[in-house]
Parts: C-alpha cells; sequence; structure tokens
C-alpha cells in the first residue's frame, strides 16, 4: 500500500511551489492493538463467517468507502540524531469526501522535525474540475482537476505491502465499523520495492477492513525504519508509527482554502493559444500546453503582443525553447 509515496506526490508540488525495535504499542480508537496476534486461521480459531486471508498484492479484494467519508491518518517519528539528541516529528492529514457533487478536500499539518517543502501546513481542495493547492508561502496555485479520491490516492495495494495476511479474532469496531482484523507482519514487507514506505522492521501491524462494504477503515503499522518526510535525514533511523482510518460521514462540505476563495478558471492578462490546457497557475505565473506547433506559437505572441502596445526589443529561441 502505497500510502507514505501518495504523501509525496503532494511534497513534490510544494517543492516545485517554492522553486520498530523499541516501539512500544500504544492503544488506539476502536482496540486496534488488542486480540491475541496468534489467534489467527493458523491456531486453529473458528474465525467465523467472513474471509480468512486477504492477498495484499490484489486490488480487487478491496472495495471503495460507500458515500461520503472521512479520513485520518497520522504518521509520526522518534529517534536520535547522531549526536544522541531527541529527534520528533509527526505528519498528520485530515481529509474529507464529497461523493456528490464530488470533491476532495485535504489538509496536511507537520511538527516537530519534518518540512512540507518549506512549509508546516498545506491544504489540497480538488473539485473534479480545478485542483486548489494553498500554502502560507507561496499562495493559491491552480490547476487541472485529479478526480481522485483520498481513498484511492491512500489505500493502493501492490506496494510497499504484499502477500497475503491473516485474520485474527476477535473482530474490531473502527470508528462505530464493525471490521475483520487481519495481522500485518515483516513477511508483507516488500524490500525490493524502491517506493517502499521505508519500514524496516514492523513491530505490530493490523489491517482492518469493514464486514459490510469490504474497504479498509484503518490500517496501523508500528515499526523501526527511516523516513526523510519526516526528518529530512534519509539515513536517520528510528520508531515509526503510521496510521489511517477512514470513516463514513454526513453532512459532508467542502471549502475551498482560506486563500483561494476568489480563484477560479485560470485568466491571465497576456494572450494564450484558443485550446490552451492550464498545467499550473500561481501568483502572476501561468503555465499551459498547446497542440499547435512552435513556429505558430512563436508567432501568435509575436503578433498578439504587438496588438496589445508591447514592443519587441529582443528575442532569442533556441530549439524548442524562446525568449
Amino acid at each position: 500500500m502505497k500510502t507514505v509515496v501518495r504523501v509525496g506526490v503532494f511534497l513534490l508540488l510544494a517543492l516545485a511551489m517554492v522553486a520498530c525495535g523499541g516501539a512500544e504499542a500504544d492503544s488506539v480508537d476502536g482496540g486496534a492493538d488488542s486480540g491475541d496476534a496468534g489467534s489467527g486461521s493458523g491456531g486453529g480459531l473458528d474465525l467465523g463467517p467472513g474471509p480468512g486471508s486477504l492477498d495484499l498484492a490484489d486490488m480487487s479484494e478491496f472495495e471503495e468507502v460507500p458515500g461520503d467519508y472521512s479520513m485520518h491518518m497520522e504518521f509520526s517519528f522518534t529517534g536520535l540524531d547522531v549526536s544522541g539528541n531527541p529527534v520528533e516529528s509527526v505528519l498528520m492529514i485530515e481529509g474529507l469526501f464529497d461523493e456528490d457533487p464530488e470533491a476532495t478536500r485535504i489538509d496536511m499539518l507537520v511538527t516537530g522535525a519534518g518540512d512540507l517543502g518549506g512549509v508546516d501546513s498545506i491544504v489540497w481542495v480538488d473539485t473534479g474540475e480545478t485542483l486548489y493547492f494553498y500554502n502560507a508561502v507561496n499562495g493559491c496555485a491552480v490547476l487541472p482537476g485529479q478526480n481522485d479520491s483520498p481513498y484511492e490516492d491512500f489505500v493502493d495495494t501492490g506496494g510497499s505491502l504484499t502477500g497475503e495476511v491473516q485474520r485474527l479474532q476477535p473482530d474490531e469496531d473502527i470508528n462505530g465499523v464493525p471490521s475483520y482484523v487481519f495481522e500485518i507482519t515483516n513477511e508483507n514487507l516488500d524490500t525490493s520495492d524502491p517506493t517502499s514506505m521505508e519500514v524496516t522492521e514492523i513491530t505490530n501491524g493490523r489491517l482492518y477492513v469493514a464486514k459490510d462494504g469490504g474497504y479498509v477503515t484503518r490500517i496501523l503499522l508500528e515499526g523501526v525504519g527511516v523516513s526523510e518526510v519526516l526528518t529530512q535525514d534519509p539515513d536517520l533511523e528510528g520508531d515509526i508509527r503510521y496510521r489511517l482510518d477512514f470513516a463514513p460521514a454526513t453532512d459532508v462540505e467542502i471549502l475551498l482554502p482560506e486563500g483561494c476563495e476568489g480563484a477560479g478558471p485560470v485568466e491571465s492578462d497576456y494572450p494564450m493559444m484558443d485550446d490552451a490546457q492550464i498545467v499550473a497557475a500561481f501568483g502572476d505565473y501561468v503555465q499551459y500546453t498547446t497542440e499547435y506547433d512552435f513556429a505558430t506559437v512563436l508567432e501568435f505572441y509575436k503578433t498578439e503582443m504587438a496588438n496589445l502596445g508591447w514592443t519587441l526589443d529582443d528575442e532569442l529561441a533556441a530549439g524548442s525553447t524562446a525568449f
């Protein structure tokens, strides 16, 4: 499940805009740490109705959350640097999905040693047609919509986790949703995947799947590993705790980021080709693609800028680039 890799997608955009040996099992809502790790199907216990195992490499094993829902993710790191100083960091993500009209909001906040491309918080709202991306340093960026839901983005099997997970007893209620419980172990780590979540040892791992609906209600991983996202150090090893929750919701309202209320379809003070497809826009910057050939675009700007009263003082054209 490439959940942390999906976080990297948000961080890459932020960067572009600016230019568990020793892990204790904490109790969590819904009894995430309860249950005997040895009480799976191998223990001869009658599991009752429901699957005895799931294949993490097969996305068809998991359904989409029905209707509107909320998402909560908490990803934390605790360790010591080379000087023995404590390093702690937490990345929190809150998500909302509105089925009709389809829209998504993701709020990201990092505390401690972590860094979101030079800022500590990011808001991401996708209305399907338009994607609004805001941080306090760069303001609001407007891009084409991605048409992805938080569930699709954050629950992607066949990534850093692989193989079968075995069901445990007892079943649990996660955020009010009756769920089957499966154990994630070191055998499920796909260390050959370069996009792995960088967990080198799992000391406690659980996957929870809704009995009615077949969607993931929680992923919990505790163990040892590295996280450059949280520490800015690709080699620092420490205790990692990762928890991702999904829960059905009602009366979901998707609000634009505070700095994007006046943003809408991108308009430019400068002429654009009639088939322009916006790639990115923030501040006074607009980037778009066109199907017209390079020579036609160059002549378009020479003509249209002159019509607006501009004078061409100098030009440089080399290959597929012109100034």
